[in-house]
């Protein structure tokens, strides 16, 4: 009885190792193969998306050899300075580039948005940043609160006035002088 059981417990072992070896070569050929989205069509993708060149554009600059980061870099360095994107990447690729790269900063759709916009009204992004959080919570104008931090206002002050101007119903610059008033405790 027991040779019976070594015996059938050696075929079920023998058995159990040609499933495992099939198993393995039919996933072996399942992973050899590119699946969509993967690999290089899923770089070519996003760069493209990234930069707004075409995959076409960018399958062509790989073939010239330019690398990923260099094909993002040149797209943003041929929009901030206006050439094309060969003209780009060769000066990159040159090390010609003068100055803060158009890359270094945020991308465009990627970080604070408040940055951007901060930056096209020619203010501190920190005060953008500050009036807006301070308008949500109080359902002011943003731009009401930036004008009087640009009076030298501190940012206490103007929250306190903000929220009492909300509370009691007040304007906003009548609560400003009641805040301004008031001995700080």
């Amino acid at each position: 009885m027991i040779g019976g059981v070594k015996g059938r417990i050696s075929v079920l072992g023998s058995f159990l190792a040609v499933v495992l070896v099939v198993a393995g070569t039919a996933v072996a050929q399942t992973t050899d193969e590119e699946e969509p989205g993967h690999g290089e069509q899923k770089h070519t993708t996003a760069v493209a998306d990234e930069t707004g060149l075409s995959e076409a554009e960018v399958e062509a600059l790989r073939a010239d050899g330019a690398g990923w980061g260099v094909i993002r870099h040149g797209a943003a360095l041929a929009a901030a300075a206006g050439m094309s994107i060969e003209e780009a990447i060769a000066q990159i690729e040159a090390d010609e580039v003068k100055g803060k790269p158009p890359w270094a900063g945020p991308k465009p759709g990627k970080g604070p948005a408040h940055v951007a916009e901060a930056k096209a009204l020619g203010i501190p992004p920190g005060h953008w940043k500050q009036a807006n959080r301070i308008a949500g919570a109080t359902g002011l104008d943003a731009d009401d609160l930036l004008a009087l931090k640009s009076e030298e206002v501190g940012w206490g002050q103007i929250r306190k006035a903000a929220e009492l101007s909300v509370s009691d119903g007040l304007s906003l610059t009548d609560a400003l002088e009641q805040v301004q008033a008031t001995p700080d405790d």
